[in-house]
């Protein structure tokens, strides 16, 4: 299983989550859950990375501290600038 870690500025979860312990591990309620994290690059500019969740369970570490995300996936897509939208799921 591949795993990927980001340095974060913003994460934006879909409502196929849930949190385990507050403000620090987020689990996947089902199959198919998305995720966006916001990333800002040493250069200033920032980029989308998405995720899917392949199995139910899944579980996403979220460093406050670090501003570190630990995701158990791949990037699904990466898209230059912000492309989360309020009020909308995380999907590329």
């Amino acid at each position: 299983m591949a795993h990927t870690v980001i340095q974060f500025v913003y994460i934006k979860f879909d409502d196929s989550w849930e949190r385990d312990a507050p403000e620090v591990t987020y689990v996947a309620r089902r199959e198919g859950a998305r995720l966006a994290v916001l990333r800002e690059s040493p250069a200033g500019t920032l980029d989308t990375y998405f995720f899917l969740m392949r199995e139910p369970g899944a579980r996403v570490l979220v460093s406050y501290e670090h501003n570190l995300v630990f995701i158990p996936a791949d990037c699904e897509r990466r898209i230059p600038g912000d492309a989360t939208e309020c009020g909308k799921d995380p999907v590329p």
